[in-house]
């Protein structure tokens, strides 16, 4: 969510690029590392742009083959009586930008978002910024894994949150574009997918990571990795700042996946040294 302290404090906390360097050199003896992000990169942070979306970008341009970068309901722009807008809110991001952005360059983010894939299917665990889409574009759609390449479906899977109802009706999920599911509808859409597992974002959740659903028919899992209350990477009135930002280890083994949260030490990329941003900021 646009928290750049917060992405290189995970990324280093993991020994990402150690892990990389390691599998690149021998295969035969260390594991495939994969970087899977949710999205949202431009959202809140004071440096989503220049440091949480281009290191982002800069990553998966250096090993494509090790990171996947869904897309986020906030990588969506429109174009609008000859302007690109924002209309997820807030949007600080593209309101630091705008007055200094021409409109090719707005068009040229829109058209990238357009182009980013917005789940990733590995194994038997789904790895989405939002959750399901909503029953009856499902039920009127889906014919087969290829069904999730649906236009409809891939909007309504960036917006929708899970809820403590077992179902909700038709007509309340058509109320809005961010609309709920229930318990029911999860396990329904799992189970045609042949997963048992979702890893979503979208949602913040105070304790960082939260299992919403675990039963046996399927496990969900929110995960928010952006906050902290003495992180000056948050504007000062951000609520994410109530949050303790998570990451979480997936471990696949034998046909079996092994989830490991960790708490993100973000303080250290607050200072300046660690952290070239801060030195714009305080030294002008």
């Amino acid at each position: 969510h646009g928290c750049y302290s917060c992405l290189k404090a995970a990324l280093l906390q993991a020994d990402f690029f150690t892990k990389v360097e390691s599998y690149r050199l021998n295969p035969d003896k260390h594991p495939a590392p994969y970087l899977v992000l949710l999205g949202d990169y431009i959202d809140r942070g004071r440096f989503s742009y220049a440091g949480t979306l281009r290191t982002i970008m800069q990553l998966y341009d250096t090993m494509p083959e090790h990171v996947f970068m869904l897309r986020g309901n906030h990588e969506y722009y429109v174009e609008l009586k000859g302007q690109v807008l924002a209309p997820v809110r807030p949007s600080e991001a593209m309101d630091s930008i705008k007055k200094k952005a021409s409109k090719d360059v707005l068009a040229a983010y829109m058209n990238f978002f357009e182009t980013m894939p917005n789940m990733l299917l590995f194994d038997k665990t789904l790895f989405v910024h939002g959750g399901i889409p909503r029953d009856r574009t499902f039920a009127s759609r889906w014919e087969g894994l290829h069904s999730l390449n649906d236009k409809d479906m891939r909007f309504e899977m960036l917006w929708s949150d899970p809820s403590d109802a077992d179902a909700i009706p038709d007509d309340l999920q058509a109320e809005n574009a961010r609309f709920p599911f229930g318990r029911v509808q999860f396990n329904r859409f799992m189970t045609k997918l042949g997963c048992r597992t979702m890893i979503r974002g979208h949602e913040r959740v105070r304790e960082g990571v939260r299992t919403i659903y675990d039963g046996d028919e399927g496990t969900l899992v929110s995960l928010f990795s952006a906050g902290g209350k003495t992180n000056e990477d948050l504007p000062p009135t951000s609520n994410y700042r109530e949050v303790t930002p998570m990451a979480l280890t997936v471990r696949f083994q034998d046909g079996v996946s092994t989830l490991s949260p960790f708490r993100i030490d973000y303080a250290r990329f607050n200072k300046p040294e660690y952290n070239a941003f801060f030195k714009t900021a305080v030294g002008g």
